[in-house]
């Protein structure tokens, strides 16, 4: 992550700075168990429905940390001069908005990958391929959250041509706020299935609902095989979506003639 002051932090997300406002942090964190002062953090206090990220800041105070982003509701006197305090409204919309404030000075390409299911295979097979050409990012592990995706973006750096990150939502309203964030160029639609079915009324309202990623990019990149997935695509995104799929359909762009399984991988004709 590229170098802030605590000033700069702030403006980015909105806040305010209490205390030493020219300490820099070179990285963010949420986990009080791994942080660690020698990487010179700026601890993030979310709020969820077991922990509450505030009750740790004295201990982190004590082993070294000199950075938090914090409720206004936090007592922020008390503790000494040389730590900066960023108070915000809602730590965890502090924590989008910065993701979304490195997403728009990042001047490389940001390929999304969402779906049901295969997110994360697929943006590793991704990766795999393309850092033999060019210098590639993939978002960590399967961040791919409300609470991920930020952090994700928080990593990216212009020495990266390409940022491969996914994108996952559990209920309704939550992906127009991770395309905010993210603003992808490329999508990749893996497939439409069961998963958090539970919190949507239709296979057609969830998938609308993750479509909603793809509204500004350049190109989307999907399985023509399933008709449901076809017509909402095209139907839904606007003429600007350049839209390539590939399939054993035969309307599809790329076409699949063939696969076979082999014992040394599968092996598919086009």
């Amino acid at each position: 992550m590229k170098q802030y002051t605590a000033r700069e932090l702030a403006a980015a997300v909105s806040g305010s700075v209490y205390g030493n406002a020219d300490i820099t942090f070179n990285t963010i964190s949420i986990d009080s168990r791994t942080i660690s002062h020698l990487s010179s953090p700026a601890f993030f206090a979310l709020k969820g429905r077991n922990r509450d990220g505030h009750t740790f800041i004295a201990g982190l105070v004590r082993k070294g940390i000199k950075g938090f982003v914090v409720n206004k509701s936090f007592d922020v006197s008390g503790f000494p001069d040389d730590i900066a305090f960023i108070e915000v409204p809602d730590t965890l919309a502090a924590l989008q908005m910065f993701g979304s404030f490195v997403r728009r000075n990042y001047k490389g390409v940001v390929v999304a990958v969402a779906g049901s299911n295969g997110k994360t295979i697929v943006k590793e097979w991704l990766y795999q391929v393309l850092r033999n050409f060019i210098p590639v990012f993939r978002s960590p592990l399967s961040f791919n959250s409300q609470l991920g995706v930020p952090l994700s973006l928080a990593l990216l750096e212009d020495i990266y041509n390409v940022s491969v990150v996914e994108a996952g939502i559990s209920f309704p309203g939550e992906m127009e706020k991770l395309e905010k964030i993210i603003r992808p160029d490329i999508g990749v639609f893996t497939n439409l299935g069961e998963a958090h079915q539970q919190n949507f009324v239709s296979f057609g309202q969830k998938l609308e609902e993750k479509l909603k990623l793809f509204a500004g990019c350049k190109i989307l990149i999907y399985c023509r095989d399933h008709n449901l997935v076809h017509e909402k695509i095209s139907a839904y995104l606007p003429d600007s979506v350049k839209k390539i799929s590939w399939g054993t359909s035969s309307g599809s762009d790329y076409r699949i003639n063939s696969i076979q399984y082999e014992k040394s991988g599968t092996l598919i004709r086009m």
